[in-house]
């Protein structure tokens, strides 16, 4: 009894494939990978990721969710100076309220910006807002809000 394996057809059976499993009584299939979308956008680097997204693009993948992450790996690290920007009136006023709120709407404002990036990040991933917009909202949503807050600050 001659038992064929194959595996990883990506939804291709290949001539060749069916020539070398002529002749087997059974035929196992050990598993497939239907999407090659199956890389994380954070194992890569941005050089990597841009080249995965070209060449699954030239595969006929969506690759809508990846292009975000690939905006978001420019996108996230600007947040620092962001949040730095944020934290300049609340340092001024401290006195007033107190290091205990200080520390509060600090983590207010961090859970408020992971949320909206989340959210722009997935409506980005499923076409609904192209995908840079998606990844430097939040950015810019929150460098305004800074702005506002430091041109409102008492002198």
């Amino acid at each position: 009894m001659k038992v064929g394996l194959i595996s990883d057809t990506h939804g291709l059976l290949r001539p060749e494939a069916l020539a070398a499993m002529r002749g087997c009584s059974r035929i196992v299939h050990a598993g497939d990978i239907g999407n090659r979308e199956v890389l994380q956008a954070f194992q890569l680097s941005f050089r990597q990721l841009g080249n995965y997204i070209q060449e699954l693009r030239s595969a006929g993948f969506d690759v809508s969710t990846l292009t975000v992450q690939w905006y978001v790996k420019i996108a996230f690290p600007l947040i620092a100076p962001v949040s730095m920007l944020l934290a300049i009136p609340y340092a001024f006023r401290v006195g007033a309220r107190g290091a205990v709120s200080g520390v509060a709407v600090g983590l207010a404002l961090g859970i408020a910006y992971w949320s909206l990036a989340r959210l722009l990040q997935a409506m980005g991933g499923v076409g609904q807002m192209p995908p840079p917009f998606a990844a430097f909202a939040p950015d810019l949503i929150f460098y305004f809000l800074g702005m506002y807050f430091f041109f409102k600050m008492p002198t």
